[in-house]
């Protein structure tokens, strides 16, 4: 490298020279869990893993595309919509005077949110009334977890495994129990991962004690990851899982399914057994490499196999999930917690012998 920098001196931008063959050496590998991220790349995987500052108004909104409908499901304790007076049930009719008429998920999204200490203008109607406020955006950490109960059944959606998953999954369990909740949802459909330790945070509030997972070098040297042997919620639990419950989230499921803590419901999951690890760079890159394999807590591989369902139950075209009244898998879920159980779940199935179409898998460090 140095002699080609001499060659070609001020023609050759040596900074990208130095990605460039990070870049291919990474490509040699043949992995495709093993990637160069630029600077700004690295950022937004910062950022959907929970590391980034967002400035928000700290609400969680329920939003159909297509009637323009945006109320809010909750306001975050403690953020800028509790301290304006926001609450559930308020529906927004506008941001910054724009209509929430034929407007996208994502632009919604970006006209709440901005620089920290900037204020938004909203107007909200509740029942009849239509009132503005001026919240000052503050701030705010994407919640993880979506929060429904549907009669005495919780339900909790998961949607990465970012640096507070086990803690929100903890707290909503108890919200939800406190609520009346006498059993358990936990759909990790469409969760592609995260962190390897927040995996086990998660899974700890539903296993006492024991290992959660093992990671395997490739030198032969093992970690067994464990239960917290913290008070786990000894209630019905189904788990929801899908061709895109990936990497983390296969890690949960198979230690809930190993333990007979639960029932796994839905279709194989994608089956990653791989663990990366990443390595940050001066300039704000960073490059994620695998690192080790892991196996769940009975010793199975999962990696290409994925975790067959102790029901496996297809969710059909034109289901939206969220709501058991369009969204059959949760029907089915919430049907197995509600009914009366006298035993538990049956021994996990073998897994088939191939894997569905790959997917972009994002982790974190420790990750798997």
């Amino acid at each position: 490298m140095l002699r080609t920098l001499a060659r070609y001196g001020n023609r050759v931008d040596g900074h990208r020279l130095v990605q460039a063959v990070l870049a291919g050496e990474l490509g040699a590998l043949h992995d495709p869990y093993s990637v160069l991220f630029f600077p700004q790349q690295f950022t937004k995987f910062n950022a959907f893993l929970g590391n980034g500052k967002i400035g928000g108004i700290g609400a969680i909104l329920d939003f159909d595309e297509k009637s323009g409908f945006a109320s809010i499901e909750r306001v975050v304790s403690g953020g800028p919509a509790e301290a304006a007076g926001l609450r559930a049930g308020d529906t927004i009719v506008a941001i910054d005077g724009r209509s929430m008429q034929g407007i996208a998920g994502s632009d919604l999204r970006d006209a709440l949110r901005g620089k920290i200490g900037s204020t938004v203008h909203v107007a909200i109607r509740r029942g009849e009334v239509v009132t503005p406020y001026a919240i000052v955006r503050a701030e705010i950490h994407d919640l993880e977890v979506t929060q429904r109960q549907f009669g005495s059944v919780g339900y909790l959606g998961l949607s990465r495994f970012g640096d507070r998953a086990g803690e929100e999954i903890a707290a909503d369990l108890h919200d939800l129990e406190s609520h009346g909740a006498t059993a358990f949802v936990l759909d990790l459909r469409g969760n592609g991962g995260g962190y390897g330790d927040e995996a086990t945070a998660v899974a700890s509030s539903f296993i006492a004690a024991g290992p959660i997972f093992t990671t395997r070098e490739r030198n032969g040297a093992t970690t067994v990851s464990r239960a917290a042997g913290k008070a786990a919620f000894d209630l019905p639990l189904a788990v929801l899982v899908d061709g895109d419950t990936a990497s983390a989230a296969e890690i949960v499921a198979g230690a809930i399914q190993d333990d007979r803590a639960g029932t796994i419901v839905g279709e194989r999951t994608f089956g990653k057994g791989l663990v990366q690890s990443v390595y940050p760079l001066p300039d704000g890159s960073a490059f994620k490499l695998t690192t080790a394999r892991y196996t769940t807590p009975k010793g199975r591989d999962i990696d290409h196999l994925g975790i067959i369902p102790d029901i496996v139950f297809a969710e059909p075209s034109g289901a939206v999930p969220g709501d058991p009244a369009t969204d059959p898998q949760l029907a089915q879920a919430i049907a197995t917690v509600s009914s009366d159980r006298t035993s538990a779940p049956a021994p996990p199935p073998s897994s088939p012998s191939a894997a569905g179409s790959p997917v972009p898998i994002e982790s974190g460090s420790p990750k798997a």
